[in-house]
């Protein structure tokens, strides 16, 4: 297994230091330094649409990719026993959310969970708790606050481009709305006019 001992270099099965970052370059420590945590923790590992990035690793600081895409999952497993998760492959396979891309998935998850939380009911349920990172640490951490989805005023046009992939070409200067917050509140209304036909239809029959 990789390890960053003895001047924090890190190396492959053969122990010998590969990838692009095997030099002591200073991007390339804080990476190696990272990725041997996340080897050493044995936690399960959660990704969004993260075949890339795991190759991107695999290849960097582990081994050159293999031929076989057998061998590649078999490392995988090794590396990772606690197993990897793709929330992106969650959201269009077994939740079948309108849309995938990571925000809107978050975003719905979120107050699908909410909903649930304050239904009064016995369904299950998460809450969201954000570490306290020390000041240190902060200069590492993105953090951006998702405020829950609310009743959005004003502009009620939605970007259908948007809406569907999560960007659009035309950026900021894009006429439409990029709300996620209204987008979801579309597609849940889309939802339920659907499902109110259907039952118009079979009452019909």
């Amino acid at each position: 297994m990789p390890s960053d001992h003895e001047g924090n270099k890190l190396s492959n099965k053969t122990g010998n230091p590969i990838g692009p970052y095997a030099e002591s370059d200073d991007r390339g420590v804080h990476i190696r330094a990272l990725f041997t945590e996340l080897l050493r923790a044995r936690k399960p590992l959660v990704l969004h649409n993260g075949l890339i990035d795991m190759a991107f690793l695999y290849q960097s600081f582990y081994a050159h990719l293999p031929d076989r895409l057998t061998t590649f999952t078999a490392d995988l497993s090794e590396m990772f026993p606690a197993g990897i998760y793709d929330t992106k492959y969650v959201t269009e396979f077994e939740l079948r959310l309108t849309a995938s891309y990571l925000k809107y998935a978050y975003k719905k998850c979120k107050l699908d969970s909410s909903r649930r939380g304050t239904s009064g009911g016995t369904e299950p349920h998460v809450q969201l708790h954000f570490c306290q990172y020390a000041g240190q640490m902060s200069s590492y951490v993105d953090y951006r606050v998702c405020p829950a989805v609310g009743s959005v005023e004003g502009q009620t046009d939605v970007c259908q481009r948007f809406s569907a992939f999560g960007w659009c070409p035309n950026g900021s200067e894009c006429l439409l709305s990029h709300d996620t917050d209204l987008i979801i509140l579309h597609d849940e209304k889309d939802l339920g006019n659907k499902r109110t036909k259907r039952k118009r239809r079979k009452v019909e029959r």
